[in-house]
């Protein structure tokens, strides 16, 4: 990628082992850039060098994201797992229901349900949305 300028650098982290800037390319005004040493584009470490050296001025101090910043992603990872554990209960019940399920299906379902309801749970944890301790998925049936 071609870059004419990098603006406004701040620590993306505590450890001041990335940096956030804005890009300045050809072809946009500018846009959102997270460098690293050990980046995977060709152009990230080189970005966070001369960030490090001043060539793009004073690196801003780090920020935490505010709990409004985190909110929508702990939201979508929420609802995410929660529809990939409905995904496996489905058949699960089915089989309960109808009467054929074994007994490590039965066993599988209690796990399954459970695990929603820790999930459940998840949003009023004190930590919410900042400090979540998710519940350990149970071994897929």
């Amino acid at each position: 990628m071609n870059y004419s300028d990098a603006l406004s650098p701040q620590w993306a982290n505590t450890e001041h082992s990335a940096i956030n800037v804005q890009l300045v390319t050809e072809t946009l005004a500018a846009m959102p850039f997270t460098a690293t040493p050990d980046d995977s584009t060709d152009y990230g470490p080189e970005i966070y060098q001369r960030a490090v050296a001043g060539d793009f001025g004073e690196i801003a101090a780090y920020e935490p994201p505010t709990e409004a910043a985190l909110l929508p992603a702990a939201r979508a990872q929420l609802k995410r797992l929660m529809q990939d554990a409905g995904l496996v209960v489905a058949p699960l019940q089915d089989a309960v229901d109808l009467g054929v399920a074994t007994e490590r299906q039965v066993e599988q379902l209690s796990a399954w349900k459970f695990y929603r309801i820790e999930l459940s749970e998840v949003p009023h944890q004190p930590g919410w949305p900042s400090g979540i301790e998710w519940p350990v998925m149970p071994m897929t049936p």
